[in-house]
């Protein structure tokens, strides 16, 4: 802890220079340091423990408002009884988590409390209405102190509009939400709605009433959207009725400009269709064999060629039959005249044939066009038919679900009902005095350990013996205990008239530690100093050089605090005109200068009143002279010297001091200080202090903080010396 924080080329001098420095402590948790700790600040503890246990006692018995909390049951139907066997219109809820986190949020919904606020009145209320209530003494302060603040800065108030009504209702809604808790039962549909007023009759009121209003809200929503859903079921079937009659009026009107009403007579209607196309087929065939025959009996030039073309068993017999009388002639002439015959015939049926073809064809064509349209006639007629049939379909539907809806207008129920109503509570629910006692106790007792704690390692001072050593690596030559008086006179005259006393005994403890460290016998110039002012070295000066005149010694002390002068205001009643600066001043001993102080029992050089550096003088060989002479005529010289941290006075006159003693005071310095202030005297190559003092000691706190290196026994000793 010591060697981490100081310098390394500390920690490289202390072998040479022989210091008996602590080592560095190993970082683990001491138990026994901890509760050591703590029980010094247990009057800490105790304090914030009971000052926690006023402020909760203050406000469980008097500042808190009595609340009382009533609350209601209310169960979710799971059950969906139906009275008629139809579908509802609006479905029964379903008992899964969403439903039930569904119903809660509508308990504490915006809407519903503002139903409650309105049927109780609760605008009139003071409790709610914060309006009503009289203005606290603290917005009074806080009030006059800001339109005072405005007034002098010259700012004028900001004018606010009042409040309309639509705003305290909602402000009043938000007050009673924060009052109403709602909660559903593990593994249940059971609700429990708790509500918290001034009033346990209120609590109860305001419970039941909102129950009331969540099941009458149940009913009317659903009979809302009953309604609503049969005005639009009626408005659906006027529009579905008017749309039937139009079909039923289009159908029978196309029914009667129909050319054809079914299918049977469009089958019959094919039927011709499809023998008049056989027949065209087969006269197409027959005008074209009779238009080949005929343009082959034209194209016939040569006999040869009109029988082929003719292949007629007339025109060939006569071929082939000899010519009458052997007259070729009238052969030839036979053949010309049958030939003719036939080629007239041929003219005739293709021109017969061809009419009939054409007349097969018109015939055709009308059929055709006759089917074409009783076929899309009949597609029309089955698409008015169909069209009509599914508005009569939609019209029935909605018809009976129109029907369905009347019935079920008159049939709603809540899907809640009350389980158990709100009564009024026989005692407040808060404040719970003794959890809040309870809560402020524990509270107190961890701030106070906390800050007991926290004291301990931000600020270490030294409150024994064993922790200074610890702390510094330097042992203690004994304790000044705190001494009663208000100047060195006055204490040094309290002790002479109790010689015998523990007081005494600890000076005397301390003027013989420092003989056996050799600080008088052989060395006989002391410097007595501390860290920093207001630690009790004068007192200790004063009293070391007491101790060793009542020794017989000759002793002499110097008080070379040439800036605060604190020594000689201690024992001097008016400012002396010569002290040490006039003493370093010349180059002989200054009689003027040397005050022999009876209280003391010893010579006194005082410090008187100077403008020039106090550093100067005490860094100049004339006061080297000075000690020289004083080692020469005295046993002993006491040195009261500057503080170490302030001045460098101090510094200087522990470089020709023979031992130097340094004064912490306890339970006020920090051990940081007295590692700086030892940390200077090491670095000025000073391996002269005797020992360290602790000054301004309370004895008995000591023993009890635990101070088992050497002074732990002290409230016994003291127990010795009052028998």
């Amino acid at each position: 802890m010591l060697g981490a924080r100081w310098p390394r080329e500390y920690r490289n001098l202390k072998n040479r220079l022989h210091l008996d420095v602590a080592e560095e402590p190993e970082d683990t948790l001491d138990l026994e340091a901890m509760a050591l700790t703590l029980w010094r600040g247990r009057w800490m503890v105790v304090l914030v423990t009971v000052l926690f246990m006023a402020l909760g006692a203050l406000y469980a018995f008097v500042l808190a408002v009595p609340t009382f909390r009533s609350s209601v049951s209310l169960i979710l139907e799971t059950r969906t009884e139906q009275v008629v066997d139809f579908e509802n219109v609006v479905g029964a809820l379903r008992a899964d988590d969403a439903a039930i986190n569904t119903e809660v949020e509508v308990l504490r919904s915006r809407s519903l409390l503002g139903l409650v606020v309105d049927k109780l009145d609760l605008v009139a209320d003071p409790e709610f209405n914060g309006l009503l209530r009289d203005v606290p003494l603290s917005r009074q302060v806080s009030e006059t102190v800001s339109s005072f603040a405005r007034t002098i800065l010259g700012i004028a108030a900001e004018e606010l509009p009042p409040p309309s009504e639509q705003m305290i209702r909602e402000r009043i809604i938000s007050a009673l939400a924060e009052k109403i808790t709602v909660t559903n039962i593990t593994t249940s549909f059971v609700f429990e709605v708790a509500v918290e007023a001034e009033a346990p009759g209120k609590a109860a009121l305001i419970a039941n009433t909102l129950a009331d209003l969540y099941v009458t809200n149940q009913i009317a929503t659903k009979y809302e959207a009953t309604e609503q859903a049969t005005l639009w079921l009626a408005g659906r079937v006027n529009e579905l009725q008017a749309e039937l009659n139009a079909a039923e009026e289009e159908l029978k009107d196309f029914r009667t400009t129909a050319k054809v009403t079914d299918a049977d007579t469009l089958a019959e209607a094919d039927s011709q269709l499809a023998g008049l196309r056989d027949r065209l087929r087969d006269q197409e065939n027959k005008a074209t064999g009779t238009a080949t025959r005929l343009a082959a009996l034209e194209a016939a030039d040569t006999p040869e060629e009109r029988l082929a073309a003719a292949n007629d068993p007339v025109l060939r017999g006569i071929a082939e039959a000899p010519a009458p009388g052997g007259d070729e002639a009238v052969k030839t002439a036979s053949l010309d005249r049958r030939f003719a015959e036939l080629l007239v015939t041929a003219r005739q049926e293709a021109e017969r044939d061809s009419l009939q073809l054409e007349s097969l064809r018109v015939s055709l064509a009308s059929l055709e066009e006759t089917v074409r349209l009783q076929t899309a006639d009949l597609i029309r007629l089955d698409e008015l038919t169909r069209g009509a049939e599914q508005v009569r379909l939609v019209y029935e539907y909605f018809l009976g679900r129109l029907r369905e809806t009347s019935v079920q207008q008159g049939l709603q129920r809540a899907d809640s009902r009350v389980l158990a109503p709100a009564v009024p509570p026989e005692r407040a629910a808060a404040p719970q005095k003794s959890r809040i006692l309870a809560i402020a106790t524990v509270l107190g007792l961890m701030l106070g350990i906390a800050i007991v704690f926290l004291r301990g390692t931000r600020i270490r001072v030294a409150m024994t013996a064993a922790e200074l050593e610890a702390a510094t690596g330097r042992s203690v030559a004994g304790i000044i205990p705190m001494l009663k008086g208000r100047r060195l006179r006055d204490m040094l005259g309290n002790l002479a008239q109790t010689p015998a006393s523990f007081s005494a005994e600890l000076i005397r403890n301390l003027r013989t530690s420092l003989i056996l460290r050799g600080a008088v016998d052989g060395t006989r110039v002391i410097v007595v100093t501390s860290a920093l002012p207001g630690e009790g070295k004068s007192v200790l000066s004063g009293l070391l050089a007491k101790s060793f005149a009542d020794l017989g010694r000759r002793v002499l002390i110097v008080d070379a605090d040439l800036r605060r002068r604190t020594l000689t205001q201690e024992v001097l009643d008016t400012p002396p005109r010569f002290g040490l600066r006039a003493m370093a001043a010349g180059q002989g001993w200054n009689e003027l200068a040397v005050i022999e102080e009876p209280v003391l029992g010893a010579h006194f050089v005082p410090a008187e009143a100077t403008r020039g550096s106090a550093a100067d003088i005490l860094a100049s060989e004339n006061f080297r002279h000075f000690l020289t002479e004083a080692r020469r005529r005295y046993d002993c010289v006491i040195i009261d010297a500057p503080p170490l941290l302030i001045l460098p006075d101090a510094r200087l006159v522990a470089k020709l001091a023979d031992t130097v003693v340094l004064g912490v005071r306890w339970n006020h310095t920090h051990l940081n200080q007295v590692r700086a202030a030892l940390k200077l005297l090491v670095r000025d190559g000073v391996d002269r202090v005797s020992g360290l003092v602790l000054t301004v000691a309370n004895p008995k706190a000591i023993a009890r903080y635990g101070d088992t290196e050497g002074y732990f026994g002290i409230r016994t000793i003291n127990s010795y010396f009052r028998e």
